[in-house]
């Protein structure tokens, strides 16, 4: 019962001072101080209070789109923002850990408004394209109920001059859909982007949307029907227009341009306020009736253009900061102390000697030798063989490399020959060498009547002069 009391008296007091429609992103507190809520990078919520930048409030998950904020009738500013799973939590203040889950399985961003008695009252679009309701009771907030349509987009609310509540969304027809009273009407007006909705003094509801052509389109209230919607400017813009009433009553109008600047509705179509913006802008009035619109810019930047007068603006773009995480410091680099290479000593092994035969099938003479065969058997793989003859065979030397196994050394004699004649005292020398072996030296001497002799010696590595080989 103090409850409800207090929000009766609240409202009351407040009526005057709040906002007859939502924003998203932006609100005013009890001083009319202009506040901002945006979703950061990492999925947490961050806090921009008057004149200041933006402060991690924490969280994690929320989805990268636009929050929704208001002041309630007690003068707290309230924050609601669509988590990635659908889930939609109210966090008074902006705090984290004060959050309470209102509603499950919306599709997109929702919106939050003040009702007429000083009760809170969220809007949003269901995963199954329906419009769905939650208010705040006495106890809580009520069970989210459905209130049907068929919608493509966010929806947008407002309270008119008798404080009856009328959103007014995106259909998948593209028709301007428009709720209040309990029942659906479809406004004439063909749209493409999602509405913004104000309440204009002395004339009514308004809302402004973006057109097939990008063109900006304003459709008015008129007993409960939005009439079809009236061109305002030619040149297309891109995304959700922001919309505010100023200090003196007029209809401000910014939205994004298809070049990435803050474009601003004038009489004379659109003038352009400058800035690089990646996202939709978002408008409001301050204490002083001066005008804020809030925008995301480059990467996780945001920033403010703010008024200095009815109609001028202050010459630069505040920097609000960026919505992410402070940068990870750099790792400290510690470079170790050189370490000396380690001295390795390979171990020296004696080279082994080589052993390989020379084998002669010949037929002694008195005068010479007939040679059916010659050859060098037991060689090892990789080997080289270089043969010599000083004198009286076809051809002075032979050599072979990589040779491995039996290698023959016919061709000492005449080419196609089955077999070959050497005289006596002919002489043929063969050395067998492989990487880090003893070399063997083969040397062949025809005899008279007798087969020939082969004597063997050794050539070590690196020495040009044979000698006796080791036992």
């Amino acid at each position: 019962m103090r409850r409800a009391v207090a929000l009766v008296l609240a409202a009351l007091a407040l009526s005057c001072a709040a906002p007859a429609y939502a924003t998203r992103t932006v609100a005013v507190d009890a001083a009319n101080a202009v506040h901002a809520f945006v979703v950061g990078t990492d999925g947490a919520l961050y806090h921009a209070p008057p004149r200041d930048v933006l402060h991690r409030l924490g969280g994690s998950g929320l989805a990268q789109e636009p929050a929704a904020a208001v002041r309630d009738a007690t003068g707290s500013l309230v924050v609601a923002a669509r988590s990635e799973d659908g889930t939609i939590s109210v966090l008074p203040g902006g705090e984290w850990s004060a959050r309470v889950q209102v509603a499950t399985g919306a599709a997109g961003s929702p919106d939050l408004i003040l009702n007429q008695d000083g009760r809170l009252e969220l809007f949003f679009r269901g995963v199954d394209g329906k419009l769905w309701t939650t208010r705040e009771t006495v106890s809580g907030w009520s069970e989210a109920e459905t209130l049907d349509g068929t919608l493509a987009g966010d929806p947008a609310a407002a309270v008119d001059s008798s404080g009856a509540v009328h959103v007014v969304a995106r259909g998948t027809d593209g028709s301007l859909q428009h709720f209040t009273g309990g029942a659906w009407e479809t406004s004439e007006a063909s749209v493409t982007g999602d509405p913004a909705l104000v309440r204009v003094p002395s004339v009514g509801l308004a809302a402004f949307a973006r057109r097939a052509d990008g063109a900006l389109v304003r459709s008015s209230e008129d007993a409960g029907v939005f009439k079809a919607g009236v061109a305002l400017a030619s040149d297309a813009i891109a995304g959700t227009p922001a919309v505010v009433i100023d200090g003196l009553g007029r209809v401000r109008v910014f939205a994004r341009g298809t070049d990435g600047t803050l474009l601003e509705s004038t009489a004379s179509g659109w003038t352009s306020l400058g800035g690089t913006l990646t996202g939709d802008p978002a408008a409001i009035r301050d204490q002083s009736g001066l005008v804020h619109v809030i925008a995301p810019s480059l990467g996780a930047a945001w920033v403010e253009f703010a008024q200095t007068g009815a109609d001028t603006w202050e010459p630069t773009i505040r920097p609000l900061g960026d919505a992410a995480p402070p940068a990870e410091p750099p790792p400290v680099i510690v470079v170790p102390a050189p370490v000396p290479p380690p001295v390795i000593v390979s171990p020296v092994y004696p080279p082994k000697r080589l052993l390989v035969d020379l084998k002669a099938d010949a037929k002694a003479s008195k005068t010479s030798a007939v040679f059916k065969a010659l050859t060098v058997r037991g060689v090892p793989a990789g080997a080289t063989i270089t043969a010599t003859c000083a004198k009286g065979c076809k051809r002075p030397s032979l050599k072979f490399t990589n040779v491995t196994g039996t290698v023959s050394l016919k061709p000492f004699f005449a080419k196609r020959a089955k077999q070959g004649t050497l005289k006596v005292g002919t002489k043929i020398r063969v050395v067998v060498s492989a990487p880090n072996m003893i070399a063997a030296v083969k040397t062949l001497t025809v005899r008279a009547r007798k087969a020939p002799t082969v004597a063997t010696r050794c050539l070590a590595p690196g020495a040009t002069v044979e000698t006796l080989c080791a036992a």
